[in-house]
């Protein structure tokens, strides 16, 4: 995998064969790698993984199963933000004494998602930012030829997964989308500001752009304007930029609450948004 070496080293150094913590949470934003991560220690232990669902009837098989197991195998529980409250009380039994040889590592995108109980049990770790050679060695890999432009573009993205998406998307069409949003969603007609939301996939079946990445994109774009803006007579827009950076991200966050709206999500952030450009207009 592209980076993570400094927590795929503490797994070396720190434990060795038979100090593996045995249930470990790992957290990061979608497409971090956190599922990577798991599979390269299991690898790297020689350990077998079997990832295992998230619903209260696969909890409890997979603990009948961890009792009659006589090799060691790692547990994988991913995405466990979406974990019903039944199966997290039910892990919660078997993470306090795991059986011999059984290993347990959950991913989750907020660690706001899971019970205090459980946390408290877990050696939690958080994925690592990338750096830009590391950026730059996914691009390569997933874009040989891009332009200065699709690079630039690129770039300011976070992991594996966000780039690969974008690449999919055409970089530059993503781009230019996320910016004539950022433009017009203030000068369109109210009843038509909502119409700049038909492009991306409110309903999570993947018709669409990604929402939280453009949001992401989104904030990119506005980042530049307030750089632009700084140190000139235009400090009302900088600081109206500043407001609509802080909404934006708030609503991001917005996302990890599970069976969140996204309809409504972004129907109420244009309205937020528009808001603060059109006080004192």
């Amino acid at each position: 995998m592209i980076g993570q070496k400094e927590l795929l080293d503490k797994f070396d150094i720190e434990y060795g064969i038979k100090d593996l913590p045995r249930f470990t949470i790992i957290t990061g934003r979608k497409g971090q790698g956190k599922k990577t991560l798991v599979r390269e220690v299991a690898k790297r232990f020689n350990y077998l993984i079997i990832e295992i669902g998230n619903k209260i009837d696969d909890i409890r098989e997979v603990i009948e199963l961890s009792y009659k197991q006589t090799e060691p195998i790692i547990y994988l529980l991913a995405d466990a933000d979406e974990m019903s409250l039944g199966a997290k009380n039910s892990l919660l039994k078997v993470i306090e004494e795991p059986p011999q040889k059984a290993y347990f590592m959950m991913t989750l995108e907020q660690i706001e998602n899971t019970l205090e109980t459980i946390k408290s049990r877990a050696y939690v770790l958080r994925m690592q930012d990338y750096s830009l050679e590391e950026k730059e060695q996914m691009i390569n890999e997933l874009l040989p030829n891009a332009t200065q432009e699709e690079n630039q573009i690129l770039s300011k993205l976070d992991n594996y997964y966000q780039i690969q998406k974008v690449v999919g998307y055409g970089p530059k069409e993503f781009n230019d989308y996320a910016a004539k949003v950022f433009i017009n969603i203030y000068k369109v007609q109210s009843a038509n500001s909502f119409k700049l939301a038909e492009k991306l996939d409110l309903k999570g079946d993947g018709n669409g752009y990604d929402l939280d990445l453009f949001w992401r994109m989104f904030m990119n774009i506005a980042f530049g304007y307030l750089f632009d803006s700084y140190g000139s007579e235009t400090y009302d827009v900088a600081d109206k930029i500043e407001k609509c950076l802080s909404i934006t991200s708030s609503y991001t966050n917005a996302l990890s609450i599970k069976g969140i709206n996204r309809q409504m999500l972004v129907d109420n952030w244009i309205l937020a948004v528009r808001k603060v450009w059109l006080q004192n207009d």
